[in-house]
């Protein structure tokens, strides 16, 4: 049986990642990107609902509520569950930071935001699965190079930690931006491919990454 699944992320690559992940955790699932829409590699996305976690806001204030289970119906093919996808570094956005670890101290509190304050909704449906990394899904991929890597959930510049980790062994394929990696389908596709080979490792190490799996496991 073929389960279908909407994806909302903040980005194109962070889509890419967790497609990758949810194709390796349920082969016969199907993905449907639904913000931001898959684009081919060499495009950049278009959106009028804006980039990042803004821009999943944006798509939960706009399709949630009472009628998000009629929207996911009506596509065709109807879609069974709805991954939403956001980073645990816009927490202090929010002001619902906590000390970390636990990571889940603060992706605990941003999750209630995302169902009641954008979703419009008092308890969060069956069918919605959360990714929520902490401090960014950077953490996930660099668990699959280094799992015992310190303060791998609670590090806020992980991103720069990977990049570093990456041009040590030279796979760094694109440029960087203040240090950090450039978010582009080039360098996070092989990422990807990477954390979902080494997924049992990454689950391990950080917290967040098995509470998605159990949740799309189960599904």
């Amino acid at each position: 049986m073929t389960i279908r699944i909407g994806l909302v992320s903040e980005g194109p690559t962070d889509s890419q990642v967790i497609s990758k992940l949810v194709e390796r955790l349920k082969p016969d699932a199907e993905v449907q990107h639904l913000h931001p829409p898959q684009q081919p590699a060499t495009e950049t996305p278009s959106t009028d609902l804006g980039a990042g976690w803004r821009g999943v806001r944006k798509w939960c204030e706009t399709y949630g509520g009472q009628n998000l289970e009629l929207f996911l119906r009506g596509i065709e093919p109807r879609l069974d569950s709805l991954i939403v996808h956001v980073d645990a570094s816009m927490a202090d956005k929010a002001e619902i930071d906590e000390p970390c670890p636990p990571a889940k101290a603060t992706t605990d509190k941003l999750r209630l935001v995302i169902v009641r304050d954008w979703l419009s909704l008092s308890s969060p449906p069956p069918y919605l699965v959360f990714a929520t990394p902490s401090k960014e899904i950077e953490a996930w991929i660099l668990a699959a190079f280094k799992p015992d890597q310190p303060k791998l959930e609670c590090d806020p510049a992980i991103s720069v930690v990977l990049t570093n980790e990456l041009r040590r062994k030279h796979l760094l394929l694109d440029s960087t931006k203040e240090g950090r990696l450039r978010k582009s389908p080039l360098q996070y596709a092989p990422l990807a491919t990477r954390l979902a080979g080494h997924l049992t490792q990454v689950r391990a190490a950080c917290t967040e990454a098995d509470r998605f799996a159990q949740d799309i496991e189960a599904l």
